[in-house]
């Protein structure tokens, strides 16, 4: 996966096939093109949501779940968005 952070390129003006980039500022290469900000936006938060998921795996295990009756529906979901991104 390229490092992050990434950003949006070309909130004011967009590119050429009609849409906005997603940029990784360590080299300025293009992640994706797409059409709308808004998934530019979400393409670009990527890096640092799958860092906040598996930071967050630890202390969701820690937790007994009194209370809580969905922790391990959220955990099995937390678990799998991170197999998806990380392409498991």
């Amino acid at each position: 996966m390229t490092e992050g952070p990434w950003k949006v390129s070309g909130r004011q003006k967009k590119t050429e096939i009609g849409g906005f980039s997603v940029i990784a500022p360590s080299g300025g290469s293009a992640i994706a093109y797409v059409a709308y900000d808004d998934d530019a936006s979400l393409i670009a938060a990527a890096p640092e949501l799958l860092d906040a998921l598996k930071e967050t795996t630890g202390p969701l295990m820690a937790y007994n779940g009194y209370g809580w009756p969905d922790r391990d529906k959220v955990i099995e979901r937390v678990r799998a968005a991170i197999a998806k991104a990380e392409g498991q």
